[in-house]
């Protein structure tokens, strides 16, 4: 008997641990695969339903208050107006800014 004959079951029994634990290691992945796909739906669903909560909630108080609402409608919009004319005077001043250093 040569060497090689020898250490042939004991091979054959590490290849066959071996694809045993990545067998093991696969049926792991996939659960947790498909336990993640299933917690990833249902926190969607919750956020769904919290928003519309949130949705119901805002057309009762407009309801409720519709003066109120348009007021702070009309602030909201003159807030962003104004946040958008400076940011577009400070884009409009680096423009200047970088011709007057390129020429």
């Amino acid at each position: 008997m040569n060497a090689s004959t020898k250490n042939t079951p004991l091979i054959d029994q590490f290849a066959a641990t071996a694809h045993a634990i990545i067998d093991q290691l696969q049926e792991n992945a996939t659960s947790i695969e498909e336990l993640a796909a299933s917690k990833s739906a249902e926190s969607g669903e919750e956020v769904l339903n919290q928003i519309q909560s949130g949705t119901t909630s805002l057309e009762k108080t407009i309801k409720e208050n519709p003066m109120m609402a348009a007021a702070i409608a009309f602030a909201f919009g003159a807030c962003a107006t104004r946040f958008f004319k400076s940011t577009e005077a400070a884009s409009d001043e680096g423009k200047k800014e970088a011709v007057t250093k390129a020429a």
